[in-house]
């Protein structure tokens, strides 16, 4: 038999095959591709810089706007959400990033360029959450689980897209949790 046709059957950790007595379920993500598609909205940035921002606001673009707006008629306040949610410890550090990213939208609302970067980011930050946060605290997971996945599954890999030279904006991971109850006030992320 052909040495490209011999595999050694292996289990556990670390290991290509698997088996088991039900699916297995891996999550693969490219960052690669995401990478290149926050570098082009780089350039565009520095293009835009280059030349001048646009000193008057004509308005979000149409990805951002869905996210600056409410999507539901839930009418609890973050403050409410979390609380509902058994985080009510994180309310006030909550409500004060909350506000800062909403700040920091209102200065770089010149700027179509640093528009799409947010759009990008919080749209991939409802990917991430959606993905990796919600089902653990639909399936009762402790604040301290959700918690480390939230550092695990969301902050870390929006950090590594925006990291070095693609953070024109100067995102840290504390306004990276902002962005995330930013969402989270306007409905597009459940705590419960």
């Amino acid at each position: 038999m052909d040495d490209k046709f011999k595999q050694e059957q292996t289990a556990g950790q670390g290991s290509t095959l698997y088996q088991a007595g039900r699916d297995i379920h891996q999550t693969t993500i490219n960052y690669s591709d995401r990478i290149q598609v926050m570098e082009k909205l780089v350039k565009l940035y520095n293009d835009e810089k280059k030349k001048g921002l646009n000193s008057e606001f004509i308005g979000y673009i149409r990805k951002l706007e869905k996210f600056t707006t409410s999507i539901d008629g839930d009418l609890l306040d973050l403050r409410q959400k979390l609380e509902a949610g058994g985080y009510k410890n994180d309310v006030d550090w909550a409500l004060e990033l909350k506000e800062e990213y909403a700040k920091m939208l209102q200065e770089n609302k010149f700027s179509l360029a640093c528009q799409h970067i947010h759009a990008y980011l919080l749209a991939w930050i409802i990917v991430l959450f959606k993905q990796f946060v919600a089902d653990a605290i639909k399936s009762g997971q402790s604040r301290d689980i959700v918690k480390q996945i939230i550092i695990d599954k969301v902050i870390s890999p929006v950090e590594n897209l925006v990291g070095g030279e693609n953070n024109v904006l100067e995102l840290y991971s504390d306004d990276i949790n902002g962005m995330i109850y930013y969402l989270t006030g306007n409905c597009h992320l459940k705590w419960n």
